[in-house]
């Protein structure tokens, strides 16, 4: 394991860059002592649909900084109280979700990416992908800050558990009880089927986990959609799923172009914040109807048979939403 000590610009992160987890991350790397009670704390089902790599660790008051935790895990402080000072700060926002990597049977890293678990992307699949269906699911109440962080950190945690990532899961008894209980009532959480007696596994609804609409997308446009590069192709997914998910029924280029930065984070990082937000802008224009065709004023979606995307106002932001009655070419 290479660990690269870096500065930081916060003075209460002691950061290093980990070669297996990326750069900008908080890395600490430990070797492991009493290897068979470390494990009694894991609760894995890697093979399962849904698959779950969690740490359970006991609830206690917040009352450590950041600094101090990180200290502890220099000081090889690998124990749940530590652990749980981590799940707090993440579910104050403070921090983006903490994970471990094992590299053997007594080492492993503990990983904290730079940015914040309720972070840009996460706001926008819950506000602008997703608000139909937690407003349906949460009886048109807005969700607080709380609950918010809390739907994203347990998205964060099933997406690192897919990538062979261990999470620490959240506990009940703690000051996160309350958001995650009316989450659960709501139908937004759920517990995983390899939660048991002891040990409860949340995961978000399936809905709300829902990413990929390549499918209905194939079935709609045939091959024609396989021609488009990879920001066509992605921007048409985000739009399938506003269609099933969100209020609106669809998507405009500001909205689309923060659900895709961390999707295309290569694509993100060559072209910068404008030129991405530019290029998703001209590449839902050219799937629509031209422009100068529609009538800003009417509510109506205005669409063309050789366009994948239907389009309507207000002309200064439109808003797309896929073309039902496109029709396939012809060869």
């Amino acid at each position: 394991m290479n660990l690269h000590a870096s500065s930081s610009n916060s003075p209460d992160r002691d950061e290093a860059i980990c070669s297996n987890c990326g750069p900008e991350q908080t890395t600490h790397n430990h070797k492991m002592e009493a290897c068979g009670e470390w494990r009694s704390m894991i609760l894995e089902k890697p093979d399962d649909p849904i698959p779950v790599r969690r740490i359970f660790v006991n609830p206690r008051p917040r009352n450590l900084s950041l600094a101090d935790i990180l200290a502890l895990h220099n000081k090889g402080g690998i124990n749940s109280s530590g652990m749980s000072d981590l799940v707090h700060a993440a579910l104050a926002n403070e921090i983006d979700l903490p994970y471990y990597t094992f590299h053997s049977a007594d080492e492993l890293s503990l990983c904290i990416p730079a940015g914040r678990v309720l972070d840009e992307a996460a706001e926008g699949w819950l506000d602008d992908l997703m608000d139909g269906l937690i407003a349906r699911k949460a009886g048109l109440r807005r969700l607080t800050e709380k609950q918010r962080t809390v739907l994203a950190y347990l998205m964060k945690s099933e997406q690192a558990n897919r990538l062979g990532r261990y999470t620490l899961s959240l506990i009940q008894g703690t000051d996160h009880s309350g958001p995650v209980g009316l989450l659960r009532s709501s139908g937004l959480i759920e517990l995983h089927s390899a939660s048991d007696g002891s040990r409860e596994v949340y995961v978000v609804c399936r809905e709300l986990a829902t990413e990929d609409g390549h499918a209905e997308l194939r079935a709609l446009f045939g091959s024609d959609g396989t021609h488009l590069d990879s920001v066509g192709r992605n921007t048409l997914n985000m739009i399938v799923l506003a269609e099933r998910f969100s209020r609106a029924g669809g998507l405009n280029a500001k909205q689309v172009t923060r659900l895709l930065k961390t999707r295309l984070p290569e694509e993100y990082r060559q072209r910068g914040d404008d030129e991405f937000y530019r290029t998703i802008r001209h590449r839902m224009a050219g799937l629509a109807p031209e422009k100068e065709s529609i009538d800003w004023e009417s509510s109506e979606w205005h669409s063309a048979p050789d366009k994948m995307l239907a389009i309507r106002g207000p002309a200064r932001l439109p808003l797309f939403r896929l073309n039902r009655g496109y029709q396939t070419s012809l060869l």
